[in-house]
């Protein structure tokens, strides 16, 4: 009868190592497909002398297969340049780049790359030169 229940134990071991195995598997697929998430609210951070500052909120929607982003709030201040309107929207792989009119000082390019599942981090470009360094994360 002991053996009986150790081979029951042995049986539940396996079940479990088993089912273990294949929560591991499975688990880095469904975290990815929730990573690919691309359109919600996304919070702008821009790096100012070692400090994230907040420079507004955009949403980011899909129709058919293009998308488009809207300012929801900018941040008003000294140094500030708001959008006049983000364009050419293009998420591939692991990359986010879109335009923005910075009205009479020209249209930037961001070029972002993903860094963790909702947050993506790059640069500004205006006239090909670096601006500033980006954070941009999905805050819904």
């Amino acid at each position: 009868m002991n053996s009986g229940r150790a081979a029951q134990r042995d049986a539940h071991r396996w079940a479990a190592i088993w089912l273990w195995l294949l929560l591991l598997i499975m688990l880095p697929g469904a975290a990815h497909a929730q990573a690919e998430r691309t359109t919600g609210d996304w919070q702008q951070f821009v790096l100012d002398n070692d400090v994230w500052r907040v420079l507004g909120t955009y949403r980011v929607e899909k129709a058919g297969d293009q998308y488009r982003m809207a300012p929801v709030s900018q941040t008003k201040g000294p140094g500030v340049i708001n959008s006049q309107g983000p364009s050419d929207v293009q998420f591939s792989g692991e990359d986010w780049a879109f335009r923005s009119d910075w009205g009479n000082r020209g249209v930037a390019q961001f070029r972002l790359r993903r860094a963790a599942q909702g947050v993506y981090l790059g640069w500004s470009y205006l006239r090909e030169e670096r601006q500033n360094f980006n954070m941009w994360v999905l805050v819904r």
